[in-house]
């Protein structure tokens, strides 16, 4: 099995990069990830609406407050915090 790319620079948020996931190992990667890491944190989705509705999903049932990255990039997400 492959390692999970996370990735994190001096100045930069921890990232998780989807690309090369099958949807199944990103759905534990995705989970694992928004569960144990401190935010904010990064998903990198790539363009696929598949992968990007299951992101949302996992997101939305864990309560996750995410936005796109910038409006121009619509395959990277940044999560900020948990819903109250």
């Amino acid at each position: 099995m492959r390692k999970k790319r996370l990735k994190k620079r001096k100045d930069s948020i921890k990232t998780l990069d989807l690309h090369g996931m099958n949807y199944d190992q990103a759905e534990t990667a995705v989970t694992n990830f928004v569960l144990l890491e401190n935010f904010p944190i990064q998903i990198i989705t790539g363009n696929s609406a598949g992968m990007k509705d299951l992101v949302f999903g996992i997101l939305k049932e864990h309560g996750f407050y995410y936005y796109f990255k910038d409006w121009y990039n619509l395959g990277c997400l940044i999560i900020i915090e948990k819903k109250l």
